[in-house]
């Protein structure tokens, strides 16, 4: 942690990386040895996607960024309007997003944002809470 200059404010500082699949930075593309030298103490990687897309590079990332000495997560992309919460988180769990008291793998993050081509119903103040709940937790 440090102290913001003259606001009163204090900021965590971290030292990761976000590594999101094909098209981005891909198995072919990260040096976790180098991403690890440059300071880097984790990563969370994409596993999957609503119920049916699996990463491709995700066990690639998986091991290699523990390999290089990262403490490392997997996240999911939440596709509400395609499958309930249940069912991804179901998935997720299936197939990378589970968790191990191991003290090198961090907790399952869920990645849920605006889909400009979503056919959800929009996410917005105020009612965002109860629009989520209604997609999410069903």
């Amino acid at each position: 942690m440090r102290a913001v200059a003259g606001t009163g404010v204090v900021a965590v500082v971290f030292a990761g990386t976000l590594v999101s699949g094909p098209g981005q930075a891909s198995a072919a593309t990260v040096d976790w040895p180098g991403v690890a030298a440059r300071g880097a103490k984790f990563a969370y990687m994409k596993a999957t996607e609503s119920t049916t897309y699996l990463d491709p590079t995700f066990a690639t990332n998986y091991a290699g960024s523990a390999n290089a000495g990262l403490v490392r997560g997997a996240y999911h992309f939440g596709l509400p309007d395609r499958a309930s919460g249940v069912a991804q988180a179901e998935f997720f769990v299936a197939n990378g997003g589970g968790w191990a008291n191991d003290g090198k793998t961090l907790p399952p993050v869920l990645d849920i944002e605006y889909n400009p081509s979503s056919t959800a119903d929009r996410i917005r103040h105020p009612d965002s809470p109860r629009t989520l709940r209604r997609h999410c937790c069903r």
